[in-house]
């Protein structure tokens, strides 16, 4: 490893005199190399944010009409069964955006099995709580006021909990997408490279150390796709919000780790495509 590490060095210097003549086939610029890999990021990003500006319209709007109810000294019967309608429309916008959110999981990235799970589990307790304010009869009850508070509060607690966790989620799958088009980029450099070398050893080159190099090139690469496995695997253990959260900062920091992974070896395979044209 020492030794390999010094030809890397010597490689180095060599490549700063001779990067002039690196083919076309390695000629991807950084800036080019983080545009792709961001595209489809950027679109599952904007896909959340219209997502939750959605959830805050709809969420602005009731709040809205729950302050005027407040508001008023005496809640008659009237009262309490518009409040009831309007409870339970709140919560079917939010049961048809998350049928929203179901199918942008089915068209991105990540396996359908694995990011649908916690997006179910969440709609159907959006279900549950409907199905309560919908069971609920005004005239029958000793203190509307006090049983409408209390749906509030539940609806407070799913919103500030449950709710939130979907967001997490989304943000987490934007950065998968983003993770898995790093990963790929990786892969086809690689195999650009491998074509190249195979070239030049057919022509006669010592590409001895280009074969050493690559080998660690590949050993690295699958260690990225073993940690993006296990990231994935993830998807399947989101319980609660709390979890979606964990899982989006794991997310991040895969992606930086990532980034330098895939810069790193961007720029080892200029190096030896250099140093091979150099002979």
């Amino acid at each position: 490893m020492k030794n390999t590490m010094k030809k890397i060095g010597a490689l180095f210097v060599l490549s700063i005199f001779i990067v002039g003549m690196v083919p076309a086939a390695f000629a991807v610029t950084l800036k080019e190399f983080d545009t792709n890999a961001k595209a489809k990021y950027s679109a599952s990003v904007t896909e959340y944010k219209n997502w939750r500006g959605e959830y805050k319209q709809t969420a602005n709007l009731f709040r809205s009409y729950i302050k005027g109810v407040k508001n008023k000294e005496d809640l008659t019967l009237s009262d309490a069964g518009e409040v009831q309608i309007r409870l339970s429309n709140f919560i079917q916008d939010i049961i048809d955006q998350l049928d929203d959110m179901k199918s942008g999981v089915k068209n991105s990235c990540i396996d359908n099995d694995r990011g649908i799970a916690y997006l179910n589990e969440v709609q159907q307790k959006a279900k549950n709580l409907k199905a309560e304010v919908d069971a609920w009869d005004p005239t029958t009850s000793k203190n509307p006021r006090k049983d409408l508070n209390g749906f509030l509060r539940k609806i407070s607690s799913f919103w500030n909990e449950e709710l939130k966790g979907t967001f997490y989620h989304a943000i987490a799958r934007a950065g998968s997408c983003k993770a898995q088009h790093l990963l790929s980029l990786v892969d086809k450099m690689i195999d650009r490279l491998n074509a190249f070398t195979a070239n030049a050893e057919a022509q006669g080159k010592d590409v001895d150390l280009a074969w050493e190099l690559i080998a660690d090139m590949e050993s690295k690469r699958d260690r990225m796709y073993n940690d993006y496995e296990n990231l994935l695997e993830a998807w399947g253990n989101v319980d609660n919000y709390q979890e979606a959260h964990n899982l989006m900062i794991k997310v991040n920091q895969h992606l930086k780790l990532y980034a330098k992974e895939a810069r790193e070896i961007y720029s080892l395979a200029k190096r030896i495509a250099a140093h091979i044209i150099s002979q």
